[in-house]
């Protein structure tokens, strides 16, 4: 469809890939499921179908390898209006962002301007006029300083102390933002820091499968998902022979199992080994799937992504578990948050005031207003003390997943190293010293990695290791030289033919009777007289007279 795109992961991955990926390829380095790689790569293949540098290669075990320009992103604003106008949304939806969230700190300002004034004419009604005047002036004015506060702040961020040196020679320095821009920070917060969360968690699966040869055991892929508390596993094996009913629950490897094109093994002992077949094809180009440096972005988007691993030494990625950055109240900084904070406290104060004064006994649309006005105070200091309620809820929770990931990952280093593994992870703070899973969980789970490497097998780089059989780039006479076949492979469907004849009857007839026998080895000229003939005994003969 013409308004059908690729998803922004894949091509992505394929620009980090340098314009050469299998499905595989964009899966480990995307993040993404083999069918939505499988998909994706075949919408930009219909894309870019106009540009002679895009291409398919089939090699001779079915393995595809697509190939795209280096520019890929490039290539397709050239071919598709549509994703010239996602990429200028992309580069318009910051500015965006910032003009959004002045707007909101904005509009606090008037919120406030609108309180006071309606309290100044609240008051003129109550009093004589000359306190009348007092109060009005006096509130006013308070209004008026309160607000060439706030500017003055902000100019002084922005325009007296200028820019520093860092922002000229750091491409990474990103610019601290003014009170304005950080009251829309204060109520809503700057989103999840572990956004992307199952992408990164399967482009880790699927790291380490390749690496293990598409062959693993649950437990090197505990310390990248969500694993059961080993302490309560450990509990439930009463034996401790790492055998017990509750070991073998694995349920949670089930949505890396689906989307990466797994299937369970048991072994001779009764061990279940996961196998990923069709995550051992390769362009050959895997070191440059890694992600790209980061650069200079808004303020806002600092920390984004807030996954990390424990890395360790000696390269082996299953014994990094995945950390979660706990959720903060806000990235703005503090004293702007303590302003925004004052502002919607002064805000609510003079809405309640307006309430003592009577002001919602009075109706039309000063009664509207009112509640309006409250709803907005109301809303502007409740949902900041809600977020900060869910995120201790929800950073609980991080920190419970942390731990068992650290948990398996000191278990997984105990198993396979030995006091090696052991230090590596002492090393990056997780202990092994609280655990007590018992020797025989150790023994069981050493036995469930050989297992594995057992059914291990090489990566496949296609073109290289394997024979390309099929590239949309070559005509088919090349196709037909390149595999050997004869003109067009006919050569090979007339032996294949030949073969078969034998075992027909020799009443020269095709279909159920058969071919005669005496044609065997025949050209595509025999076949073509002997399907005229069939035609000819088919046709309908005239009634005798």
């Amino acid at each position: 469809s013409d308004w059908e795109l690729p998803d922004e992961r894949i091509v992505d991955a394929v620009g980090r890939l340098r314009g050469k990926a299998t499905a595989a390829d964009v899966a480990s380095s995307a993040g993404v499921g083999l069918d939505e790689a499988k998909a994706g790569l075949t919408l930009m293949t219909a894309l870019l179908a106009g540009n002679d540098k895009t291409s398919l290669e089939v090699d001779s075990e079915g393995e595809v390898l697509y190939i795209f320009p280096r520019n890929v992103r490039g290539a397709l604003k050239q071919q598709s209006r549509l994703f010239r106008g996602v990429g200028w949304w992309r580069k318009a939806k910051p500015a965006l962002g910032t003009v959004g969230r002045y707007t909101f700190g904005l509009g606090l300002i008037v919120n406030i301007v609108i309180v006071t004034t309606l309290i100044s004419a609240a008051a003129k009604g109550t009093s004589d006029d000359r306190d009348n005047q007092s109060r009005g002036g006096g509130g006013g004015a308070m209004m008026m300083r309160l607000s060439l506060d706030m500017f003055d702040l902000y100019r002084w961020n922005m325009i007296l102390r200028g820019r520093p040196m860092e922002y000229y020679t750091d491409p990474n320095y990103v610019e601290e933002p003014g009170v304005i821009e950080s009251i829309f920070s204060y109520v809503f917060g700057d989103g999840d820091p572990n956004r992307g969360l199952e992408d990164e968690q399967l482009r880790r699966a699927a790291q380490i499968i390749r690496e293990s040869g598409g062959a693993v055991a649950a437990e090197q892929l505990s310390t990248i998902l969500d694993p059961p508390d080993l302490a309560l596993l450990t509990a439930l094996d009463s034996n401790a022979d790492g055998v017990g009913g509750a070991v073998v629950d694995e349920q949670w490897m089930m949505p890396a199992l689906v989307k990466l094109g797994g299937r369970p093994e048991v072994t001779d002992d009764g061990d279940i080994v996961y196998v990923f077949d069709d995550l051992l094809s390769s362009s050959g180009r895997i070191e440059a799937a890694l992600p790209s440096e980061p650069s200079r972005g808004s303020y806002w988007e600092t920390g984004a992504s807030g996954l990390r691993s424990a890395s360790t030494s000696g390269g082996d990625s299953s014994l990094a578990p995945l950390i979660e950055e706990k959720r903060t109240f806000s990235n703005a900084p503090k004293g702007h948050l303590m302003v925004a904070g004052a502002l919607g406290a002064i805000d609510l104060a003079g809405v309640l005031y307006l309430g003592q004064l009577g002001l919602p006994s009075l109706g039309g649309n000063i009664r509207k207003l009112y509640f309006g006005l409250l709803a907005y105070g109301l809303a502007f200091n409740g949902i900041p003390l809600a977020r900060w309620l869910r995120n201790k809820r929800k950073n609980r929770a991080i920190e419970a997943r942390n731990q068992k990931r650290q948990e398996w990952a000191a278990l997984l280093a105990e198993s396979d190293f030995g006091e090696e593994g052991a230090a590596r992870l002492e090393s990056v703070g997780v202990g092994s010293s609280e655990l007590s899973t018992g020797g025989g969980k150790r023994a069981a789970l050493r036995r469930k990695l050989r297992a594995a490497r057992g059914f291990g097998q090489r990566l496949r780089r296609v073109g290289k290791d394997t024979d390309i059989a099929y590239s949309t780039g070559k005509t088919l006479l090349e196709n037909d030289q390149a595999a050997g076949t004869g003109l067009y492979g006919f050569d090979d469907f007339d032996a294949k033919l030949a073969a078969k004849e034998p075992a027909s009857s020799s009443n020269g007839e095709l279909g159920g009777s058969g071919v005669a026998s005496e044609s065997a080895g025949g050209s595509f000229d025999d076949f073509d007289a002997r399907l005229a003939a069939k035609e000819r005994s088919q046709k309908p003969q005239p009634p005798p007279e």
